[in-house]
């Protein structure tokens, strides 16, 4: 592996999609992943961790952005490990 790359680079999108799935289970969360269109009007892709409540209905509680889905996903799985 080089120095600028993780446990989490060598993990395909169905890992990385059951790895967050678990994170989210686990803190009783929910897992998104979808693609929007940006402020500046590009498409990007963002995966987000959020739970029911708040005054708003919905909170996020960690979120990652891309310009691919993978890229979203690897993203949020490092805020998540970062946060721990």
């Amino acid at each position: 592996m080089a120095v600028d790359q993780d446990m989490f680079d060598a993990m395909s999108e169905d890992e990385l999609v059951h790895y967050l799935q678990a994170v989210a289970e686990h803190r009783r969360d929910n897992l998104a992943i979808g693609e929007r269109i940006g402020d500046l009007g590009i498409a990007e892709w963002v995966a987000e961790i959020w739970h029911v409540g708040g005054l708003a209905g919905r909170t996020v509680m960690f979120a990652g952005t891309g310009a691919s889905r993978r890229d979203a996903m690897l993203a949020l799985v490092r805020t998540v490990a970062s946060a721990r």
